[in-house]
């Protein structure tokens, strides 16, 4: 386990697992919102990236899904869609492709660190290289002087007395 989270297979069977759950958590949650909205709106829908819940017109968000590994709790985005006037959801131009804006849930958006943060791991890597470049070259050199003086014999002749 790590973090609470069974590491078993790759990033991408992990991602597809929880695609899968997001889809399900979506449709249950657009088939059990029954409430009835009066007037026009655009319809729940899965889109197979993110759910779209029921409507009014205007500028719709819904936070990042969070079956994407990079998508971190406290730290998201949000994707965007348009309801028109006629309850209709906005097409990408010349297109029936519902448009939609994810340019906040891509991974160099949510993943862009502050510059501070990024000089402290700089300077902590560069500080472990150096320790660790360091007591490489004093074992070498510690084996070195040792296979020099395993080479050099002494002998010590005792002082005969007359």
């Amino acid at each position: 386990m790590l973090g609470g989270h069974e590491v078993n297979g790759s990033l991408l069977e992990d991602m597809t697992q929880n695609w899968s759950e997001y889809k399900k958590e979506c449709l249950r949650r657009l088939e059990s919102d029954i409430t009835v909205k009066s007037g026009i709106y655009c319809n729940g829908t899965f889109d197979n990236y993110a759910c779209w819940p029921r409507s009014s017109p205007g500028n719709i968000s819904v936070p990042c899904p969070w079956y994407l590994p990079w998508v971190k709790t406290g730290r998201t985005g949000y994707v965007y869609r348009f309801c028109s006037d006629q309850g209709v959801w906005q097409t990408m131009e010349n297109s029936t492709n519902i448009w939609r804006d994810l340019s906040e849930c891509t991974e160099n958006n949510l993943f862009h660190q502050n510059d501070e943060d990024y000089s402290v791991l700089s300077t902590l890597q560069l500080l472990y290289t150096v320790g660790y470049s360091i007591s490489l070259a004093v074992l070498l050199l510690a084996l070195l002087i040792l296979s020099v003086f395993r080479s050099v014999r002494i002998n010590v002749l005792p002082h005969v007395a007359h």
